[in-house]
């Protein structure tokens, strides 16, 4: 087994598993199917691999999961890829220990494609990686708040009365919102029963409706995976589609169960994004949303996306959202999220430019970022809460590439072990993470 591992061209200290382990991929071409942890920083196959990722190369087409894109713990983050025909890879994104334990305990899903020692040879290579340090620090999904945590596990540990419970008790919409449009539903792998079983039991219930609509979205979303549209397998496509619009019934559903509720309409941004809508129609569910409750921080990060050039929509459009809700917002709201935000799509999709981005945190942007973090997160009305954890983590990675290291540490000393995954786009992201939120070095 050990003599299967060998080390990857492309980056000193990665761990590949050569052809023999894929065979059943049935590859087009002679290119055998690789796999690899990505270690300090490398690059495969001409992308950027952080230290916290596992990547595949397949027929000349590049896969990643970055670790620090997910949040959760082994019983909750568990993504599949699929490799090719025949072929299925399970891992896990979050500790490279807990990965390598999860497609271990995967064992029994991957012998119905590759023999069961290949899975222990997966296991066994990533184990090879060193674990993340003790200063180390995950994303948080649940922005800091325990109580969307406790509703998440009583949906993924099949409690639905005790999770309606808890969804009522947050009473505010805002508290609400995470569960909804924001990050706490991505640590539920796969669909439990509980959401069915909630919504049976409660047919007149839109919150059971809501709950489980913007559920199917997220899991739509792990069938499509987090990638780029190049990265996505045909396959796949159809799966993602699917979930989408079995979430729009319930959705829709929960707007006539409860027309006044935000938060249907707050998740139809998200699943209208996910099915290629007109910009125009997705403003317009946008529009639903700032009628009942203006200013929900999910719902306008979420229409951000929508406007993204990635999405269909253009560095304009993204950046003409971005800074007018901004700007009408008033001092020391988390919408100031908006505009580093906005900042980070823009440089990540320069791509390989390397000279592009590594003179993009300067001049105007700098500047741009300083003066809309004072009248944000550094205003002296900025109230701390899960809504901002956004901003904050936003201005303390975008004021840190810009130089401004005094700045940023004001920001960051107060996000604690709120971590959101905007940090796995940059080099060396938990490093950054640990020295803007403490002022010290990992090492020191």
């Amino acid at each position: 087994m050990a003599s299967m591992l060998s080390k990857v061209e492309a980056g000193q200290g990665s761990v590949l598993l050569p052809g023999e382990a894929f065979k059943a991929a049935g590859t087009a071409t002679n290119t055998a199917p690789r796999i690899g942890l990505g270690v300090g920083n490398t690059k495969v196959a001409g992308v950027k691999v952080p230290d916290t990722a596992i990547w595949v190369v397949t027929n000349k087409r590049f896969l990643m999961w970055s670790a620090s894109s997910f949040g959760g713990s082994p019983k909750e983050l568990l993504l599949a890829l699929d490799l090719g025909p025949g072929v299925r890879f399970v891992g896990l994104g979050k500790e490279r220990r807990e990965m390598a334990i999860a497609v271990e305990l995967a064992g029994v899903r991957l012998q119905r494609t590759m023999p069961q020692a290949d899975a222990k040879a997966i296991a066994v290579a990533l184990r090879a990686a060193p674990p993340k340090p003790s200063w180390f620090t995950p994303v948080d999904p649940y922005l800091g708040d325990d109580r969307l945590r406790q509703v998440v596990h009583a949906l993924r540990d099949g409690d639905w009365a005790s999770a309606e419970q808890g969804f009522d008790a947050l009473g505010d919409v805002r508290a609400r919102e995470p569960i909804v449009s924001g990050t706490a539903l991505e640590g539920i792998d796969g669909h439990p029963p509980s959401f069915d079983e909630w919504a049976r039991a409660r047919p007149s219930s839109a919150a059971a409706r809501t709950v489980r609509g913007a559920h199917m979205v997220r899991w739509g979303w792990q069938a499509r995976g987090f990638g780029r549209a190049t990265t996505v397998e045909e396959n796949a496509w159809e799966v993602f589609h699917s979930r989408l619009r079995a979430a729009e019934d319930d959705l829709f559903a929960a707007v006539d169960l409860d027309p006044d509720d935000p938060l249907p309409w707050s998740a139809l941004v998200v699943s209208g994004r996910g099915l290629g809508i007109p910009t125009e129609e997705l403003m317009l569910r946008f529009g639903e949303v700032e009628r009942r409750a203006p200013g929900l921080v999910c719902a306008h990060l979420q229409l951000l996306q929508g406007v993204c050039r990635k999405w269909g929509g253009s560095h304009d459009e993204m950046f003409g959202f971005a800074r007018s809700h901004a700007a009408g917002a008033p001092a020391g709201s988390p919408l100031g999220a908006l505009v580093p935000i906005a900042h980070v799509e823009r440089w990540i999709d320069f791509d390989d430019d390397d000279a592009a981005m590594r003179g993009y945190w300067s001049g105007e942007v700098r500047d741009e970022i300083i003066e809309n973090a004072l009248r944000s997160v550094l205003d002296p009305s900025w109230v701390d809460g899960p809504e901002g954890v956004p901003a904050l983590n936003a201005y303390a990675l975008t004021l840190l590439v810009c130089g401004e290291s005094d700045l940023a540490h004001e920001v960051g000393r107060r996000i604690g072990t709120r971590r959101t995954s905007i940090w796995g786009f940059f080099n060396k992201a938990d490093e950054k993470f640990h020295r803007v939120t403490t002022g010290r070095s990992p090492t020191a």
